[in-house]
């Protein structure tokens, strides 16, 4: 394959990519990808990168958490596909969101008057200095990191999802939280190790006993430990409503801390690693509770405890960061009863199970329902809910009060989540150098 001009790399990044061809020939040059022209996960991000999504661009707290994991699922393209000949552009931009975040999160004092989403953006900064020894994103790593010790937490040591709402903890506030609060002690404070993934465990125990909804297997959207706030259950805290993108956050959480903690298991002494099973059944429960859960077409609810209510609909983000979750922990053995971080897994397993059966179909869907192929061949994202929060009534009418996003980052970022797993899952790889033409 010959190889472009630098400049023409370079505008067809930003206005002309790949063929999102459906139903291709699996066994034509198209890397092996059964089902679609070439690699999705690839088409889509090339799609972010053109349109510079999730860029912190103000002191807006709501920037945050789209632009931490939009960040994140760029380092995750680039370590899945680490010999590909655009791996420096999604390294580049994993750089440039730090590099906008910066100002917002490089002073401690500052950093603790934002929500626990300020904290998805650590991992970027400690991969960001770790390649360029840059001292200005340690000074914004360790920032984040000492804000934690400082973050208000409730009588049971739950940490408030922000100071600006007294006692209520949720959901994305530990997806924030767990994969770089565990990344951090790892490699840069290891003497305190035990102790930090001892406090993961303990908030993903305190959402767990005090969000859990039997209905569903699910959790609800979060809880108030101070009990006053309108939506709040007298006994628990809880909120009523299961929101989807809230469950697909923690899901997430839990999958990716796993996993750094798996990886990092020869480091780790049995003691650190005591609450591993504790957090690798929780995922096992809900990924038994999203089969149950799943609607007949593929996808999940909004509103995940209030199936086919009036008004309710399939919500895409969501629906993709399951997609992700169920693949990665079908592929690692995390489903599996009694799995440990010391087994020695064969991360390239793709077996086919119940897990990876309802994945597949809800990829399928995403796809087919809500991805959409421009006049430029880029990809767009449809569909996806916009962020709701506990400051509020916190009612079913409220998880429906706002129209849908279009290329949500969100959406987008859990789309190429998704499509990384589906690639792994279909053994997927970029030897043939891929291009955006």
């Amino acid at each position: 394959m010959w190889s472009l001009p630098p400049i023409l790399v370079r505008l067809l990044a930003l206005c002309s990519f790949i063929s999102f061809v459906s139903a291709a020939d699996p066994n034509s040059e198209n890397h092996g990808y059964p089902l679609y022209g070439n690699i999705s996960s690839f088409s889509m991000a090339w799609s972010i990168l053109s349109r510079r999504q999730a860029l912190v661009t103000s002191g807006d707290p709501a920037q945050l958490l789209p632009s931490g994991f939009t960040q994140r699922t760029f380092a995750k393209i680039g370590r899945q596909y680490p010999d590909d000949r655009y791996r420096g552009l999604y390294a580049a931009y994993v750089r440039e969101i730090a590099i906008h975040a910066l100002e917002a999160l490089s002073d401690a004092e500052k950093v603790r008057s934002f929500p626990l989403d300020r904290l998805s953006l650590g991992n970027g900064m400690l991969d960001t200095f770790s390649r360029s020894r840059d001292e200005r994103f340690r000074r914004a790593s360790d920032a984040l990191r000492d804000s934690i010790d400082t973050q208000p937490r409730n009588e049971a040591g739950g940490l408030w999802y922000w100071t600006a709402q007294p006692s209520i903890s949720n959901l994305e506030g530990v997806y924030s939280l767990a994969p770089f609060y565990a990344q951090h002690a790892i490699y840069h404070d290891p003497g305190n190790v035990t102790a930090v993934v001892a406090d993961i465990v303990k908030q993903f125990d305190l959402l767990w006993e005090n969000c859990y909804d039997e209905k569903t297997g699910l959790l609800v959207h979060g809880y108030d430990a101070s009990k006053k706030a309108s939506w709040a259950n007298q006994k628990t805290g809880a909120s009523q409503y299961v929101w989807a993108r809230a469950v697909g956050l923690y899901t997430m959480a839990l999958i990716d801390t796993l996993e750094v903690l798996a990886l990092s298991r020869v480091s780790l002494s049995a003691t650190t690693l005591e609450g591993w099973p504790s957090m690798q059944k929780k995922f096992k429960m809900i990924g038994d509770a999203l089969l149950k859960n799943v609607e007949y077409s593929g996808g999940w609810w909004q509103v995940m405890n209030e199936p086919s209510r009036k008004g309710n609909y399939i919500e895409p983000s969501a629906t993709a960061m399951f997609v992700y979750s169920l693949l990665k922990g079908n592929r690692l053995g995390y489903f599996d009863d009694n799995a440990f971080p010391t087994d020695k897994i064969d991360t390239t397993r793709n077996l086919t199970t119940k897990y990876s059966e309802v994945a597949l179909k809800a990829y399928d869907l995403l796809v087919k329902d809500y991805v959409v192929e421009t006049q430029n061949r880029s990809l767009d994202f449809k569909g996806s809910s916009p962020t709701y929060s506990l400051n509020s009534a916190a009612s079913y009418e409220y998880y429906l009060s706002q129209p849908s996003e279009y290329n949500s980052p969100f959406g987008t970022s859990a789309f190429v989540l998704a499509s990384l797993e589906y690639e792994r899952f279909y053994n997927v790889t970029s030897s043939i150098p891929w291009a955006p033409l």
